[in-house]
């Protein structure tokens, strides 16, 4: 075997490795379409009618202050309980013709609810197939959700947090210093389709608060759960 031959044996067999990957790396996850929906007209002329932001397919989940200002009747004394406000879902779309993938300005799914400890909304497969068909006739992929949980750390003595994205992957951090029990913040993550989006799945932030209790003068920890489930009839 010449050399010349060897090398291009070699550049062959880098070629299919890099395909294979590039090919893995795009069936990872589920993609809806126009045809999962045969029934759904898809209008090239009116796409674009939902804004489309482009975005990093990489992005790790992210913890920013809230511009809003604390309601009067919420300040007292903290509870040593998280707070929501609310949880919206993005819908995460990808353009047919160029690849592209984006996000769409308008939630979809979710809703505001002002709450302790727990939020949770529930979508029927009605609801939840209304949403995939608006995106599909808009001249979209999807991909999956970017979630936005609106939320503050309402507690007197907070040390650490443990938080999840749909219940995998936990991240121990410290809480945002210096911690104020009345500033609201707003975590955006990613989940992208990894079971079958016309069966039932949740989208969801989870975990719990370590906190020193002052009147226990202990430190206990403080679970909560912030969830969209989608095609369910429960």
């Amino acid at each position: 075997m010449t050399k010349k031959f060897k090398v291009f044996i070699s550049v062959l067999c880098m070629c299919i490795m890099c395909s294979f990957t590039v090919f893995a790396s795009s069936d990872n996850g589920y993609v809806l379409s126009a045809d999962d929906f045969p029934g759904v007209k898809v209008s090239r002329e009116t796409k674009g009618n939902l804004e489309f932001i482009p975005m990093d397919i990489n992005e790790n989940p992210t913890v920013t202050l809230s511009g809003d200002k604390m309601p009067r009747n919420q300040i007292g004394e903290p509870m040593d309980q998280m707070y929501f406000y609310y949880i919206y879902l993005y819908p995460i779309v990808r353009i047919p013709e160029t690849g592209e993938v984006g996000t769409l300005g308008l939630p979809m799914a979710g809703a505001a609810q002002e709450t302790r400890q727990y939020l949770t909304v529930r979508h029927t497969p009605a609801e939840t197939a209304a949403v995939y068909q608006r995106v599909i006739e808009d001249g979209y992929d999807m991909l999956g959700w970017q979630a936005k949980v609106k939320f503050r750390f309402d507690f007197i003595t907070p040390i650490s947090w443990v938080r999840m994205i749909n219940y995998v992957e936990a991240v121990d951090e410290n809480v945002p210093q210096p911690h104020n029990p009345y500033q609201t913040y707003i975590l955006t993550f990613n989940s992208y389709f990894q079971t079958n989006p016309l069966e039932e799945y949740t989208v969801s932030l989870s975990g719990d608060v370590r906190h020193f209790d002052k009147y226990d003068k202990k430190t206990e920890r403080v679970p909560f759960n912030a969830s969209v489930t989608l095609n369910t009839n429960q």
